[in-house]
């Protein structure tokens, strides 16, 4: 909390009028794609592994489609909601890096995308589309930004499926990475946050007026004591995959899984994780982890063969997660670099005897972090409101899949200019 309102302060000071959370859009983005995947499930569709049209967006609404050649056959205006999918087992779509690679290279994989939007988009939604109006300020007047851990959400804001044909603009309009605030902070001579005066605007934000108050709209409590989140992990990706299963094991067969950690089944290979639900012995669940794009490329294969166990994987580009993304604040480089891997080989040969302690330590850590009160995404008293009083739907409804999803294209394929004709 305090670190928050430290940076609040920092860009206000730049000129920034307001510092939203993306806890609600993530918390609007979980519901949406436990919807989708319960709608999935229930009507699911016998396999099949076609490309589908060639397709390029122009904005939000159109669709131009393309034959081998790249001329236009068609253009598909979308006349109210991204249609709703039947294709199991459900891929995340969180990701920008895995729907590029998925476009370009594995197009048979995208009607088995979620079409939910990730939570930067929806945050844009929220901001470009609902607050703009009920503000009465032009969305094309509104400058929004967004960090975020990965360098790819730059091509994902500039996508023309983003683009609001009506307001002549994108939902957000840039993306910085984590490190490059922090080039923004270390530009402006600050080394340190404790150097910062906490600001007090960010409890008393103007969207306060339009959607209630600060903690909700935020992933922190006010009083900064407790997370508020709506999964039970520990950070970092595997959120989607939390909830859904738990929402699908609820929702489905009626069991209720218990708080705390999921008990995955992991090997060697820490990015693939397993985890599965069981009725009356049978397996009626299977959900996976899929991070980095040698597991990812292993799915695909597994999906070509018919072969794919999984109702649903998480997937993610980058080794670990978003945690470990492109765009996250890396250790310095050159001498420094050397002179602090040197200190933590020496800390570490230090700390070896001292081995059972630290275990016990993070016992202790792990223990105090899963007691915190986490509120689910039901529960967000801001979502009630969006969903109720702006989307007028419940999630994964018609209006909903208006507002809060996207569709996917099979890219043109590259010609080899060695073999054109001449």
């Amino acid at each position: 909390m305090e670190a928050r309102k430290k940076v609040s302060a920092f860009l206000e000071g730049l000129g920034v009028h307001h510092l939203i959370d993306s806890g609600c859009a993530g918390d609007i983005a979980l519901l949406e794609a436990g919807a989708e995947f319960l709608h999935r499930y229930r009507n699911r569709e016998t396999f099949s592994w076609t490309r589908p049209e060639t397709s390029v967006a122009e904005s939000r609404i159109t669709t131009k489609y393309l034959d081998d050649q790249g001329n236009t056959i068609r253009s598909d205006a979308l006349n109210g909601s991204i249609p709703s999918a039947t294709k199991l087992p459900m891929l995340s779509s969180a990701c920008p890096g895995w729907i590029c690679f998925a476009e370009k290279t594995h197009p048979e994989a995208l009607p088995y995308v979620s079409t939910t939007m990730s939570p930067q988009e929806i945050s844009g939604v929220l901001v470009k589309q609902f607050i703009s109006k009920i503000k009465g300020v032009d969305s094309s007047k509104i400058y929004h930004c967004c960090v975020m851990p990965c360098p790819d959400k730059k091509l994902e804001a500039s996508r023309k499926d983003f683009y609001n044909p009506d307001s002549l603009c994108n939902d957000v309009d840039c993306v910085l990475t984590s490190n490059e605030l922090l080039d923004m902070l270390t530009e402006n001579g600050i080394t340190n946050l404790a150097a910062v005066s906490s600001s007090d605007e960010g409890d008393k934000m103007d969207v306060d007026n339009v959607l209630l108050d600060f903690s909700d709209l935020s992933s922190c409590s006010r009083e900064g004591r407790r997370l508020v989140s709506s999964v039970s992990s520990d950070g970092g990706s595997g959120g989607y995959l939390d909830f859904v299963f738990r929402l699908a094991a609820k929702e489905l067969f009626d069991v209720t899984v218990p708080d705390g950690p999921l008990p995955f089944k992991q090997g060697r290979n820490v990015d693939i994780r397993t985890i599965e639900l069981q009725v009356g012995g049978k397996v009626v669940l299977n959900f996976a982890t899929a991070y980095g794009f040698r597991n990812i490329q292993s799915i695909i294969r597994q999906m070509k063969r018919n072969k794919c166990p999984h109702d649903f994987v998480e997937i993610m580009a980058c080794p670990g997660g978003c945690l470990n993304g492109g765009g996250q604040i890396r250790i310095r480089k050159t001498s420094e670099s050397s002179q602090i891997s040197n200190d933590l080989t020496s800390a570490l040969e230090k700390k070896l005897s001292e081995n059972e302690s630290n275990r016990a330590r993070l016992e202790e850590i792990s223990h105090k972090f899963h007691d915190r009160v986490v509120r689910s995404a039901e529960e967000n008293t801001i979502v009630q409101k969006i969903y109720s009083e702006v989307i007028e739907g419940k999630p994964y409804s018609e209006q909903a899949r208006r507002f809060l999803h996207t569709r996917y294209h099979a890219v043109p394929k590259l010609q080899n200019p060695l073999m054109q004709q001449w």
